[in-house]
Formats: C-alpha cells, sequence, structure tokens
C-alpha cells in the first residue's frame, strides 16, 4: 500500500509521511497512559492504600508515607488531567501537521498533472477526452485527502485497539479473549463478504463519475444540437440513470460504514454486564470490581469510535482506491514525460545544421500518418515559400489540409521529412518557431471572459499595449461592433462566445492573430462565416498592414484564392 502511494508524493513529502505515521505510532504510548490512568484513579478513590502498596510492594520501601490519603488522590488526579492535556494537545498538533500535508499533497499532484497534460503533444489531446482529464485534475484528486485520512486513521486506531486489548489482557485475560473472538468474527465476515462487495462497488462508482462529467461536458458543449433535435429528454433520462446507480452505490458505503457501530454499542453493553458478572462469580469482593468496570467502560468508550473508524477507514480506502490507481499511472506518465520531453523554450539540437535549406519557409518530403491509421494521409508534401507571399492551399474535403497545417504549426510532427524556417527546424526549437506565427483557425475557442482577454488572450493580466489591441480591433473591423455592445470592450462574450455570431467570433480569433503581429499568418478557412464584403474589407487591412507579412491560408472562396501569390491543391494526401 504504501509503495503505492508513495509514488504520488516527492522525496521530501515521503519523509514527511513517514513523520506522521511514527507521530501516530507515538499515539500509542499516550493512548496507554490515559486509559491505564482511569482504573488506577477509581481504585485510588475506592481504597487509598490501593496505590501505596502497590507502589511500595514494588520499591520494596515505604516511598510516599509522608503523604495522606487526600494528598495522594489529588496529586495522582492532577497528572491523569497532565496526561490527557497532553495527549489532545498531541493530537491536535497532529492534526495540524496532517491537515497541511494534504493540502500540500493535492496542490502538488494538481499542478502536476495540469502541467503534464498542458506540455503534453496536440497528439494526446485528439486522443484523450477532456472529461476524462478534468476528472482526474479535480475529483480524482480529492479523494487523495480521504484515502490518506482514512489509512492514518486506520494506523492510528488500530493502535488505540491494541492498547484496549493490551490493558484487558494485563486485567483479566477472560475478557480479552471475548472481545478478541468477536474482533476475529468480524474482520473474518468483512473479508470474506463486504470488501469484495465494497471493491466492485468502488470500481462501479468510477465508472460512473467518469460517464456522468462526459455527459455533462457533451451535454453543454452541443446544447443547440440538442434542443434542435429534441434530445432533452433521452439526455435526461441517460444522465439521471447513471446518476442514479452512482447514489445508489454511496448508499452502500453510507450503510456499510455505520453498521459496525450499532453492532459495537450492543456488544459492548453486553460485554460489560458479563464481564461483571464473571468477575462477581470469581471474586466476592465488590470493591475490586469498580476498577475493573471502569476500564472496561472506559475501553468499550474509546473502542467503539476506534473500531468503527477502522471498519470505515477500510470502507473508504476502498471506495476511493481505483482513484489512487488512477492518479498512480498518471503521476508516473508524468514523471516520465518530466524526464525526457524537453521544455517548451528549450532547443533540442543545438548543432543544426542551417545550411540544409536556406528558403524562408519550407516543407521538404513530409508524411504523415495518426497512429490508428495505417493510410497514409500526407505522402512526400514538399513545398518552398518565399517571405512575404500569399500562399493558398485548397482541397476536398479529407484531403489532408488541416493535418498539414497541424504539422507546419508543430502541433503534429511528421512521421517522416522535415520542416524549416530560415534554414532551421522548427521541431527544434517550437517556443521560439510559435513566437513566429499567428494562427486563426475556423472553429475558434473563445474565453467565458471580456472581448479584450479574448483579444490579447491574457491569463496572468499581463501589460497589455492598447496600440496593438486598438490596432487589431480596426483590422479585424471590430470597432463598430465592440461599440454597441453594453459594457464595450469589457463585455462577456459567454460561454466559448455564446452570445456572438460565427462572424463576430471569426472577427474576434483574427483580432486574437493580428495583436501577436506575427511573422506568418496561418488561416485555416478564418474568414468562413463573414459575408463577401466583410471578408474583403479584412483582408484588405491585413494586405495594408502587414504586406511584408507571410500568409498560408486554407480557403475555398474564389476572391480569397485570386489573391494568392500561389496556390497548391492537395489530393488524398499529395499536392497535385
Amino acid at each position: 500500500m504504501y509503495s503505492k502511494i508513495s509514488t504520488l508524493f516527492e522525496n521530501k513529502d515521503k519523509r514527511l509521511f513517514k513523520l506522521i505515521l511514527f507521530l501516530n505510532f507515538l499515539v500509542f504510548f499516550l493512548e496507554f497512559a490515559s486509559l491505564a490512568s482511569i482504573p488506577i484513579f477509581v481504585g485510588l478513590v475506592i481504597d487509598a492504600n490501593f496505590l501505596t502498596d502497590k507502589i511500595n510492594a514494588y520499591l520494596g520501601y515505604n516511598f510516599i508515607s509522608t503523604m495522606n490519603n487526600k494528598d495522594i488522590i489529588a496529586l495522582v488526579a492532577i497528572f491523569i488531567v497532565i496526561i490527557f492535556i497532553l495527549k489532545n494537545a498531541f493530537l491536535l498538533l497532529l492534526t495540524y501537521m496532517q491537515g497541511n500535508f494534504f493540502k500540500r499533497i493535492k496542490l502538488n499532484i494538481a499542478d502536476k498533472l495540469f502541467n503534464y497534460y498542458v506540455n503534453c503533444s496536440y497528439l494526446f489531446h485528439l486522443k484523450n477526452n477532456p472529461s476524462k482529464l478534468s476528472r482526474n485534475i479535480s475529483i480524482e484528486i480529492q479523494g487523495i485527502y480521504t484515502y490518506l485520512h482514512h489509512l492514518i486513521s486506520i494506523i492510528r486506531e488500530s493502535l488505540a485497539i491494541l492498547v484496549i486489548i493490551i490493558l484487558l489482557i494485563i486485567l483479566n485475560p477472560t475478557i480479552t479473549t471475548i472481545v478478541f473472538l468477536f474482533l476475529a468474527g468480524i474482520i473474518f465476515f468483512y473479508l470474506k463478504k463486504i470488501r469484495p462487495f465494497i471493491r466492485e462497488k468502488a470500481n462501479k462508482n468510477l465508472e460512473f463519475r467518469n460517464s456522468i462529467i462526459q455527459t455533462i461536458n457533451e451535454t453543454f458543449g452541443s446544447i443547440k444540437d440538442i434542443k434542435i433535435l429534441t434530445k432533452e429528454k433521452e439526455i435526461g433520462s441517460f444522465f439521471n440513470k447513471n446518476l442514479k446507480q452512482m447514489e445508489k452505490n454511496i448508499f452502500y458505503f453510507y450503510i456499510m460504514e455505520r453498521l459496525p457501530r450499532l453492532f459495537l454499542e450492543l456488544f459492548s453493553i453486553i460485554t460489560i454486564i458479563v464481564a461483571c458478572l464473571v468477575y462477581l462469580s470469581l471474586n466476592e469482593n465488590i470493591i475490586d470490581l469498580f476498577p475493573v468496570i471502569a476500564l472496561v467502560v472506559v475501553s468499550a468508550v474509546r473502542f467503539i469510535p476506534a473500531f468503527s473508524a477502522l471498519t470505515s477507514g477500510m470502507t473508504y480506502i476502498r471506495l476511493y482506491e481505483p482513484s489512487i490507481n488512477v492518479l498512480v499511472e498518471e503521476i508516473k506518465k508524468a514523471n516520465l514525460h518530466n524526464n525526457f520531453e524537453p521544455k517548451t523554450n528549450e532547443i533540442i539540437n543545438k548543432n543544426i545544421n542551417i545550411n540544409i535549406n536556406k528558403n524562408f519557409f519550407s516543407v521538404r518530403d513530409v508524411s504523415f500518418s495518426y497512429p490508428e491509421s495505417s493510410a497514409f494521409p500526407l505522402k512526400n508534401i514538399s513545398m518552398n515559400i518565399d517571405e512575404g507571399s500569399k500562399i493558398g492551399i485548397t482541397g476536398k474535403t479529407g484531403a489532408g489540409k488541416s493535418t498539414l497545417f497541424h504539422l507546419m504549426l508543430g502541433l503534429l510532427k511528421p512521421n517522416s521529412g522535415n520542416i524549416f524556417y530560415k534554414g532551421e527546424d522548427i521541431f527544434n526549437n517550437l517556443y521560439q518557431w510559435r513566437k513566429e506565427i499567428g494562427y486563426i483557425s475556423q472553429n475558434i475557442y473563445l474565453l467565458d471572459s471580456s472581448v479584450k482577454k479574448n483579444i490579447v488572450f491574457n491569463f496572468l493580466n499581463e501589460t497589455i499595449d492598447n496600440k496593438k489591441l486598438e490596432k487589431a480591433i480596426n483590422i479585424a473591423s471590430l470597432k463598430e461592433k465592440i461599440l454597441e455592445m453594453p459594457n464595450g470592450i469589457e463585455t462577456k462574450v459567454g460561454t466559448d462566445g455564446l452570445k456572438l455570431s460565427g462572424g463576430e467570433r471569426q472577427r474576434i480569433a483574427l483580432a486574437r492573430a493580428v495583436y501577436r503581429e506575427p511573422n506568418i499568418f496561418f488561416m485555416d478557412e478564418s474568414t468562413s462565416a463573414l459575408d463577401d464584403k466583410t471578408e474583403e474589407l479584412i483582408m484588405n487591412n491585413i494586405e495594408n498592414n502587414f504586406s511584408d507579412k507571410t500568409m498560408i491560408m486554407i480557403a475555398h472562396r474564389k476572391t480569397t484564392i485570386e489573391k494568392c501569390d500561389k496556390v497548391w491543391n492537395l489530393v488524398n494526401g499529395s499536392i497535385n
């Protein structure tokens, strides 16, 4: 178990976790001292000579003959209070330490996974459902706290039960035998019947959580289609079915968590009564019975929550074990990625042969296929693009135009061939390459934020160049629209630009690319949602302001193609 969860920890966290386990072990001695003090105090109150006789007999001489009985009782009472204060202060400090530890672990894992996913290749994101990634970063990580909390609780409460059993053995082996047999029966029943049931339900819960999150994401991402196709009831029924199943499983866990306590309370009462009767049958001195009763009662009071926490902890560990397994695997992948993948701003190969190609931008014998496909969608593509030229790429749907764009942008890496910018392979320094380019997609994603933030794409509120912003707005012909908005440039556009038309979304995408003032514009059907007049206006604006910039466009409109210096037609993955 430890080897599994230690994968989630940094080296310093491993040391801290071991320290926390050690401190929980120290609780054993405090529990022992505090519980043992109760029957001693009760016996002392009933018979003051009880303690003095025991101590004197043990030491061999009269150690506290100078103290009267009341002083002895007062001294022992103070000693007991100090023990309980120390124990609870220690537990409070330990709780604080554990809380900080859990918080740091969750933050570290969330940060590591988020950065791992963000820095993974574009192909990785094509293969992985976004709802799965978001679930790993949010919901599964929250399970770490519950898992570790109950794991430590199991260790601590097991020690508490051990203390109780040791004290009972010292006091009365008969009572201990009864307790041990009862515990053995419960544990056997749990291992044989309850644990397999919980494991099965826990794995099912993971499946239901995945399905529910995916359904939510897909529903609100395609709400327009759902309404047009009148699928509200169907999607509602599907969501409700999975939710009911998951809640049914959680209900089982809720019952399983609380059942042991009900049985333990009944068992404790029976044990106390039986213990008293057995002890009286063996010993007629009723005064000697009081310390026994005191210890049994205190043990029962401590034993019930301890054993309840133990069984509850085992239940929750089984419940969240699938989450831990998922996170362990993801962290292993993240660690491998960090060890072998270069940083985004790191040059992979500094010994670049700049004489390979001296063209401004060129594609050389590039072939590519997606991992799931044996066919090559792109085969031996070669092209030279001069600085300041306007290039058009055309072709039927599925010809490979977007794939070629993704290769040139560095989002995908060719199976063979190279792509060069000013004589350097773009994949040797993708960070520098992407500072040179601007990309305008046909399907832009907009943040649920202001028009301004969507143009500058500013996450950390860095300084905004207002002159560049105004220039981008004018070139994208957005000024009039912004003036009509209730809060101007600070107006929120809604989730993925829900409040905007397709043409307005594309103009924000154009403004975003223009704001960067790149050397090369990549335009993927970037004006498809604009009318002819608006498209002509914007393209003229770009031409007038960036006449020296290179533009590579995927286009179907005749008016767009006519303005290109050169047009390449893709047919079945090859340049025609």
